[in-house]
């Protein structure tokens, strides 16, 4: 008991242990401390001790006694007297015997569940082993008492057998079970109780347990032979028949083979066995180690016996099981089924194509339905390709490409049938959901792309840029008319960029006409030098003046060549100019060189001069020249000094001349020198008037000289704003230089009217830039606005940012007026498109309040999510979450009647149908809006239901009427069989009692079917015996239904009627019978012969004495005596005949032989003589005979 190795060397569950003692001393500390060895032992779960109340006294004794006597020689037991020895080991067993069952009916029962056995039970061994097997073995099968499935029952071992080889052959059906009995195990226990298989009308299915004890032993096999992630594994049998026949499982050979078999034909796609292919064999037979699949397994004698199939196959020989990840059938989704769902579909059935375990029938079939899915998958798979490639793009894309996508992008849904019976597949939620995205991205690409490219339209730098880009952006719209889903703003701002090139074009064209007359003016001006004629001068001051005419005023061109024409004409004045200088020169000249240097100045330039006037003034020039080179030596020093100073005020002349405008200061102070220049003091006062008049000149000329510069400060205009600083700091510098100078009145009233025309020059200007600065600002913040136009796929959220933002960019516009009529259009639109998508929204709440099934929510469904986009982050959205709400309530709604409608198709009895009804008259609690489904679907389903549940009972009924109508055995088999499969419709019902009722009126009929089937009874006997046991079992039987009492006495009607027609048939016969006796008799006694006589009698006594129980009781009693007579008459012939022959024969004995008979005759003559026995049995004979003849008589009346 304190040994865990106590059950180790049995094969036994348990042990039951009778304890026995020879005093009443060791009983009683046994019994005080048996309950705490019990408690403390390791086998507690598995031991029972049965405890004596009383002790074995002289039992030993009594055993050694009759083992000494038994193991006593046999002939030493003669010697002493086998009688008495027999009979004295025969005492002492019976004392033996009588003492034991005294002893063991005085037992008192200890084990560790005895508190769990109700107390009447407690002296019960057979309820303390039970209760310690199932606390022992709580996963123990439930066998419902069925004694077939114990170990070693033959029935039961063949039924293993049968079913087990049958479930690895996959040929297991009602059809192939042999017998009545193992059908009825099959469906009581492994069908009905375990749930381990499941019945069709041609073939046992295995499928996962119900039953919850199988259930954890089905999930031990999954577990011993999981594969943990690896392709193929084997395992030993061993080791699993090992799990399951411990506890807690428990199971013995035969349920181990039941459920072994079932779980291999589970999975018979993924395991082989591998193992001696013979179990039944002899030690020194070799036979072949194979791995092979379970259909090869069943022609073998695998479990011919369920406990050899253990022991030998699978623990002796190690048998092992592999298992490698299984093909299944693949399950065709739902139609229609989603994209998704589809593509795992193909990737199943492509596996399963693969595989090599499929039968060919399935293979064809899951073919065929690949293909089906594949058509209805490639509109979907073509559709996405769109989807697809624009989520590839990468990088910079041609605009052409995102338009092509753009437009397969707008191609619709592909349309799939709603009908479960057409395999059809529709886009997955997130297919739909990545192709609304990358439309709008796409869209927004496509937006995006169009807005730099009319960006571009201002940036254009060249004619040829322009035209390339006209050429691109008409290429543009062209393709665009053929996408006509693409908004209109986007060809509104192609157009206008088309425009905006134009007039960039026609701009850049006028600059390059205006630079090419600058570069003009240039080239005219770029050959004029200190050679040039003045002719030349004259020519392109001709030229520069008509290129100022072609030049706008307010190009800064214009003011370019205006400077080179300034340029040139300055050039032209000190040409003309140098006439006078030289004139100046010669009369300051003093020296011959100063005259020699002149005069080769004047031959250097005489070719410049093409003036007449010029050329004469030149002419007399070099005639005072020469005149004064030859005359020079006679002027006198007064002269020469006068010379002297008057060259150094032409020399501030030259400088005045030679300074340019900026520096008027400097030229200014050369003219102050100029002006203050004086003649020094002297004597020849003609000669000094002379020269003064000479200086007046000089001063003179330079008064007109600072004059015009000042003049041409003055009327230099500001062409470009950005001079404006410049010529005001020259106007208010040379005003600063002429503050306090007297003469020069009227060159300060046009310095400070030129600084006045300045400020308005540069105010116009200032406005002009501003003007320009706000179209500017316009068209940028129009274009903005124009952008905000709403496309189709425009959310409302975005059309209300968009009214929003036009609002904002409105106020800051400059020219309301010019850009109020599109704006206008532009918020029109955006408010339509919000009405648009609220119009959407109603519509489609309209719609859901008709919505009664799955098919039109589910397209409702797909609208609504399609209208998420549109709804998010709006105004609105709140509407649009209320409208999912409904939806959900609705498709609540529908799940819960679909579950509905599903169970009133399951419902396969009256009371499913009334919990149906209870929950559709609930169906406000269980539904959001019971009111939508009250007419479509709950009246109709609650009509359906009552119908059913209505069909039920016509059916009832109908067993009912037919039942009193039952008269072949066959029929009521028929009904009951009706019965029983429709049995399970009535359960938890109010019918329930009326079928109790009927299979108890059934189960009568079938035990009264052999009594009231007439057609049964064919002779006499039957005929009694049906109506004795009819008339028995209705005195009986108080309860029998009206209708079969009322068959019970048609019966007994007919009954009798045939009993009377086959005992008068039975009476003729035996008058017949009798008549032919007495013939014979007659024959005997008028016959001569004692032979002839005696053959005679001895064949009316052979045939009496055979068939005379055959008649006799027919024959009345005048007939009996008659039969008496024949028989009494033929034996005193028969005896008479006998005694002759036994003297003859006694007579031809030997003497010693004769001597001997006699002495045994007389010991027969001391005896009872059989004549005496004769007597006494014709006797017996006549008396039955009378008894008989009362019995009928009885009986007729």
């Amino acid at each position: 008991m304190s040994s865990e190795r106590t059950l180790r060397g049995t094969d036994e569950r348990g042990i039951f242990t009778y304890v026995l003692a020879e005093t009443q001393e060791e009983l009683q500390d046994l019994r005080r401390t048996i309950d705490d060895h019990l408690a403390t032992s390791p086998n507690k779960n598995s031991i029972a001790v049965a405890l004596p109340s009383e002790a074995t006294g002289d039992l030993a004794q009594v055993l050694l006694k009759r083992k000494t006597l038994k193991s006593i020689d046999p002939q030493k037991k003669r010697q002493w007297g086998t009688t008495a020895c027999n009979q004295l080991e025969q005492r002492w067993d019976e004392q033996l015997n009588t003492r034991l069952r005294q002893i063991l009916q005085s037992c008192s029962y200890h084990c560790i569940t005895l508190n769990k056995i109700p107390v009447d039970k407690q002296n019960q061994p057979s309820w303390i082993v039970s209760t310690l097997l199932k606390e022992l073995y709580p996963f123990v099968p439930p066998v419902n008492g069925i004694e077939k499935l114990r170990s070693n029952h033959p029935t039961g071992k063949k039924i293993v057998k049968s079913v087990a080889n049958q479930l690895l052959a996959d040929t297991l059906s009602p059809q192939t079970l042999q017998e009545t009995s193992y059908k009825t195990v099959t469906d009581s226990i492994f069908v009905s109780s375990w749930g381990l298989l499941r019945k069709t009308s041609n073939k046992y299915i295995p499928q996962e347990p119900k039953d919850e004890n199988l259930k954890a032993a089905w999930s031990e096999l999954e577990r011993l032979t999981d594969l943990a992630g690896e392709p193929e594994k084997s395992f030993n049998l061993v080791d699993i028949w090992k799990v399951l026949s411990q506890p807690p499982y428990g199971y013995s050979e035969y349920n181990f083979a039941i459920l072994f078999s079932a779980w291999l034909a589970y999975h018979r796609k993924e395991v082989m066995l591998k193992g001696p292919i013979a179990v039944k064999r002899s030690r020194k037979q070799q036979v072949s180690v194979r791995q092979q699949p379970l259909k090869d397994w069943a022609n073998t004698d695998l479990f011919h016996n369920p406990i050899t199939f253990v022991t030998v196959w699978v623990v002796q020989d190690k048998a092992k099981l592999f298992r490698k990840e299984g093909v299944t059938l693949p399950e065709l989704p739902k139609s229609p089924m989603d994209f998704g769902k589809a593509q795992d579909y193909l990737d199943k059935a492509n596996q399963f194509l693969e595989s090599t375990e499929a039968e060919p029938e399935e293979l064809v079939g899951v073919r065929r339905t690949k293909e089906k899915v594949e058509a209805a998958l490639e509109p979907v798979t073509t559709w996405f390709q769109s989807v697809e490639s624009a989520e590839s793009l990468t990088g910079d894309v041609e605009i052409e490409t995102h338009l092509r996508l753009y437009q397969q992008l707008k191609q619709p849904l592909p349309s799939y049938s709603l009908d479960s019976n057409v395999i059809s597949v529709r886009p997955t939620v997130e297919q739909r959901s990545r192709h609304d995205a990358v439309s709008q991205a796409m869209a927004a690409s496509i937006e995006q792309h169009i807005e730099e490219m009319s960006l571009q339209s201002e940036n254009l730098e060249s004619m040829e840029a322009c035209d390339t880009y006209q050429v691109d952006v008409q290429n543009l719209i062209n393709t665009f008319q053929q996408t006509p889903e693409l908004p209109d703003h986007l060809k509104d701002s192609l157009q206008y960029a088309l425009k905006v090139a134009e007039r960039v074009r026609g701009e850049l064209q006028e600059n390059a006409r205006i630079k090419q007359l600058l570069e003009t003016a240039r080239a005219k001006a770029r050959p004029l030098n200190d050679y040039s004629s003045q002719t030349n001068f004259i020519q392109v001051i001709s030229e520069l003046e008509a290129l100022c005419t072609k030049v706008p005023a307010d190009r800064p061109e214009a003011g370019e060549i205006q400077n080179l024409l300034q340029d040139v004409d300055q050039q032209y004045q000190e040409l003309n100019q140098k006439l006078e200088t030289w004139e100046e020169r010669l009369t300051s000249a003093t020296t011959q060189d100063q005259i020699i240097t002149l005069l080769q100045e004047t031959a250097k330039h005489r070719e410049r001069f093409t003036d007449n006037k010029s050329q004469e003034q030149l002419s007399n020039l070099e005639k005072k020249l020469n005149n004064e080179l030859s005359g020079i030596e006679t002027k006198s020093q007064t002269e020469t000094l006068l010379k002297a100073e008057l060259d150094n005020a032409r020399q501030h002349l030259q400088r005045l001349r030679d300074l340019s405008e900026p520096k008027i200061i400097e030229a200014f102070q050369a003219y102050q020198e100029l002006k203050g220049f004086q003649f020094s003091s002297v004597e020849d006062k003609a000669l000094i008037q002379e020269y003064q008049k000479r200086l007046e000149n000089f001063k003179n000329q330079g008064y007109e000289l600072i004059f015009s510069r000042f003049q041409q400060v003055c009327d230099r205009k500001l062409t470009r704003l950005e001079l404006y600083e410049d010529r005001k700091e020259a106007l208010n510098r040379a005003l600063f230089i002429l503050e306090d100078i007297d003469n020069f009145e009227t060159i300060k009233t046009n310095l400070t009217q030129s600084l006045s025309e300045l400020e308005d020059q540069a105010k116009i200007l200032r406005q002009q830039a501003e003007l320009q600065k706000k179209r500017a600002e316009d068209e940028k913040t129009f274009k903005e606005i124009r952008q905000l136009k709403p496309d189709q796929n425009s959310s409302i959220h975005i059309c209300e940012e968009a009214l929003k933002r036009i609002q904002v960019l409105k106020t800051s516009l400059h020219d309301h007026e010019q850009f109020h009529a599109e704006i206008n259009q532009i918020t029109q639109a955006c408010q339509e498109k919000i009405q648009s998508h609220h119009k959407s929204l109603n519509q489609l709440k309209e719609q859901l309040a008709a919505v009664n099934n799955n098919q039109l929510l589910d397209q409702l469904q797909f609208t609504y999510v399609r209208l998420e986009s549109v709804f998010r982050d709006a105004s609105g959205q709140t509407e649009y979450e209320m409208v999912g709400a409904i939806i959900r309530d609705i498709k609540s709604d529908l799940q819960t009647i679909n579950k509905l409608e599903n169970r009133c198709t399951q419902a396969n009895s009256i009371a499913m149908c009334n919990e149906i009804l209870e929950d559709l008259a609930a169906s406000k609690d269980l539904l959001k809006k019971p009111e939508r489904f009250q007419e479509s679907h709950l009246s109709q389903l609650a009509a359906k239901v009552q119908q059913k549940k209505g069909t039920y009972r016509k059916d009832l009924t109908q067993l009912e009427q037919e039942l009193p109508y039952i008269s072949t055995p066959a029929a009521l088999r028929q009904l009951q069989e009706t019965l029983l499969k429709q049995s399970s419709h009535y359960i938890g019902s109010e019918e329930e009692e009326r079928v109790d009722a009927l299979k108890s009126e059934i189960d009568e009929l079938t035990s009264l079917m052999p009594l009231i089937t007439v057609s049964k009874a064919r002779n006499l006997e039957t005929c009694r015996n049906q109506i004795q046991k009819l008339v028995s079992l209705k005195e009986s039987s108080n309860n029998i239904p009206q209708h079969l009492r009322d068959r019970m006495e048609s019966a007994l009607e007919v009954l009798e009627k045939r009993r009377q027609k086959f005992l008068i048939e039975k009476q003729n016969s035996a008058r017949n019978w009798l008549q032919n006796m007495n013939s014979k008799l007659s024959k005997m006694q008028n016959a001569i012969r004692e032979n002839k006589k005696y053959e005679i009698a001895s064949e009316i006594l052979a045939t009496v004495k055979d068939e005379k129980k055959i008649y006799v009781e027919f024959l009345d009693v005048s007939e009996c005596k008659l039969l008496f007579d024949i028989e009494r008459q033929s034996l005193e012939e028969q005896n008479k005949h006998t005694s002759n022959q036994i003297i003859t024969l006694f007579r031809q004995l030997s003497k010693p032989q004769r001597e001997q008979l006699y002495r045994q005759l007389e010991q027969y003559l001391s005896d009872q003589t059989e004549e005496d026995l004769s007597g006494k049995a014709e006797e017996g004979w006549w008396q039955r005979l009378f008894r008989s003849d009362n019995q009928k008589t009885n009986q007729n009346d």
